[in-house]
């Protein structure tokens, strides 16, 4: 199964996950309605909600999902690191490629989720509080492009268990921790 074409997209669902705080999560297994699988190529797919609990699910630019999500922020931890490619526990690793991940501070509207989709995964996404495009083609540092506030660097921890796409992107090749060194409290 992690052969099939459809394995590589898991990034974009795991990036989801890994934006919301751990302790704090319930899954829903009702959001993403069916027949909405794998596809060739790059998927874009955006999660937004918000503060009133209105969720809504894109996926290359169409809405196919959105309903009340209970709960709310105030339990976020401003110690709370952010974390691509494994749980900051370290055991829910994950493999494929990143291409693009954006954290923002608002719930995005569906005309804004179609523009950033028509920028292309190589576009630096508009008012990002976090912003990562992996264009950076070596080394073990994948940079915040979001230039809002202090920048929100990533580290991965082993150098040997990513590798770097032509054109753009980051192959996750082996368990590994992408991850910023002190607390994604911007």
């Amino acid at each position: 199964a992690l052969d099939l074409p459809g394995a590589g997209q898991m990034r974009h669902l795991r990036h989801l996950i890994e934006s919301r705080p751990f302790l704090s999560r319930v899954p829903d297994q009702d959001l993403a309605p069916a027949g909405t699988g794998s596809t060739p190529g790059l998927t874009h797919i955006v999660y937004t909600r918000v503060a009133d609990g209105a969720a809504a699910l894109y996926i290359d630019g169409l809405r196919v999902a959105g309903r009340p999500i209970e709960g709310s922020f105030a339990n976020w931890d401003a110690s709370f690191r952010l974390g691509l490619a494994n749980e900051l526990t370290g055991d829910r690793p994950w493999l494929g490629e990143y291409r693009l991940a954006a954290v923002y501070d608002h719930a995005l509207a569906g005309d804004e989720v179609a523009a950033r989709l028509g920028a292309g995964p190589g576009a630096a996404p508009e008012s990002a509080v976090c912003a990562y495009t992996f264009t950076e083609g070596e080394g073990s540092r994948v940079r915040d492009v979001s230039r809002t506030g202090e920048p929100l660097d990533l580290t991965v921890g082993d150098g040997s268990a990513v590798r770097w796409l032509p054109g753009g992107g980051l192959e996750v090749t082996a368990p590994v921790l992408i991850a910023s060194s002190g607390p994604a409290d911007k």
